[in-house]
């Protein structure tokens, strides 16, 4: 796969998920429109909770970031509305402003090890994502409505890691699931499962 070297971004980045040879990889690039650096707009919290985000800041987050540019073209600052918490809409500004300096470390998969950062998440990455699951899942709605593919790339990430070389059995008690299948169905699953690990 390609190499991204890390360090400084120098600005807000955005990119894309590529496959080299069989093997996907996150991969940084883009920048914020110069039109719009400098400036600010507002971000609203389902609960109401307002947070002043930028314009570089904002970059990584394509769907919000279009949303917030048509406002802003009106000379006035409307806010966009989130469908989520402000401690989840928080989470997602906290990795959106860490990575307006730093872009998002390439990820290999598959997946060959159990640590994110064997695979190539930086150490922040890693960190910032290990959070409880119940958080793990929103921020993954929260990526995907945002459209942050790098932090959608990042959690699904995680979520591998969690589930990989469980059993079935194992995923029914951890995600608080219960298994309805007939008991036919549920034995040749559970074969092929086993299988495929």
């Amino acid at each position: 796969s390609a190499a991204v070297a890390p360090g400084r971004a120098g600005a807000a980045m955005s990119g894309q998920v590529v496959e080299v040879l069989g093997t996907s990889a996150w991969l940084p690039g883009g920048a914020c429109p110069d039109e719009w650096k400098g400036r600010t707009t507002t971000l609203l919290s389902a609960d109401g909770e307002k947070f002043r985000v930028t314009f570089e800041e904002l970059s990584l987050a394509r769907r919000t970031m279009r949303e917030a540019t048509e406002g802003g073209k009106t000379g006035k600052d409307i806010p966009v509305t989130l469908p989520f918490r402000k401690g989840i809409v928080a989470k997602v500004l906290e990795y959106l402003q860490y990575h307006k300096e730093y872009p998002p470390s390439e990820i290999r998969t598959p997946l060959l090890a159990g640590s994110l950062m064997q695979c190539g998440a930086s150490q922040w990455d890693a960190s910032y994502i290990t959070v409880e699951k119940e958080v793990l899942f929103e921020l993954l709605v929260a990526a995907s409505v945002m459209d942050v593919p790098s932090l959608l790339f990042l959690a699904a990430a995680q979520v591998s890691t969690l589930v990989k070389g469980r059993s079935i059995m194992g995923l029914l008690k951890d995600f608080n699931m219960a298994n309805d299948l007939p008991r036919e169905e549920d034995v040749a699953l559970d074969s092929s499962f086993s299988a495929q690990q």
